[in-house]
């Protein structure tokens, strides 16, 4: 029993065992979008069905690399004009997403496209920094 205690109490204090999830990176996939939309990277587009995502995506390869089951998840689709060296990451679990913004430091102006499959109920914030 007390070997059970203290194996418990190890992982607990490590880490292993936790009361909330953990947050992990999510996968982006870069996207052609049909018609590219003039907005800022905090303007993110909400995907929750397949019809949506045909008129949005250009093209059926394109459309082939989002893997989603539309009654357990959503498309967070990300179109904004920046310099080159921009960067949008995300992390999260079932609950919560994180999408964390950094600008590039170039001055170059390019488009840039970014898409999240995330849980269908979790809660989007958005924080820019390094």
């Amino acid at each position: 029993m007390r070997c059970l205690i203290g194996a418990f109490t190890f992982l607990m204090i490590f880490g292993v065992i936790s009361a909330e999830e953990k947050s992990a990176p999510i996968p982006a996939i870069d996207l052609v979008l049909s018609e590219f939309p003039k907005s800022k990277v905090t303007d993110y587009l909400t995907i929750t069905d397949e019809k949506k995502l045909k008129e949005v995506v250009d093209g059926k390869e394109k459309l082939d690399k989002i893997k989603v089951d539309f009654t357990k998840q959503k498309v967070l689709i990300f179109a904004w004009s920046g310099s080159g060296g921009d960067q949008l990451t995300a992390t999260g679990n079932d609950k919560e997403v994180n999408i964390n913004y950094v600008r590039g430091l170039t001055k170059d102006l390019r488009g840039h496209t970014k898409a999240f499959v995330v849980s269908k109920d979790a809660k989007v914030n958005f924080g820019m920094g390094r």
